[in-house]
């Protein structure tokens, strides 16, 4: 995680994950036997600008642990949400995320959907 991109809050993660790797990644996921897989390796928002990501998106996971990074996925990701889509949201509503709950919650205010808060701290965000 790069220092830039963290509020004050998360400035204690900078360099956190650095140790996980695209082939670790890889070999998490390939039991799925999914083909068409894409794989954005970078920091977040560099990544997008470079990337082949599908113009049409059902579901999505976000579990990016710092409020910039999450807005630019979401940013990024939303016009491809198709209506009825779905984005799962890890750690939203643990203790030291409150910054990335909020921030989702104040961008989400001007767009048609609904965030529901699962009890294991998730959310998950309906586009309507």
């Amino acid at each position: 995680m790069k220092e830039e991109f963290l509020l004050d809050s998360e400035k204690t993660s900078a360099g956190s994950y650095s140790y996980l790797s695209l082939e670790n990644t890889k070999n998490n996921l390939n039991h799925l036997n999914v083909k068409e897989l894409i794989y954005n390796k970078g920091y977040i928002p560099g990544v997008f600008d470079r990337a082949d990501n599908p113009k049409e998106l059902a579901w999505m996971h976000i579990d990016l642990n710092s409020s910039m990074p999450t807005i630019h996925a979401l940013e990024n990701f939303w016009d491809s949400l198709q209506v009825g889509g779905l984005i799962l949201f890890d750690d939203f509503a643990w203790p030291g995320y409150e910054d990335t709950q909020a921030e989702v919650e104040k961008w989400a205010c001007d767009k048609e959907c609904n965030i529901l808060h699962l009890p294991t701290g998730q959310a998950i965000l309906f586009k309507l």
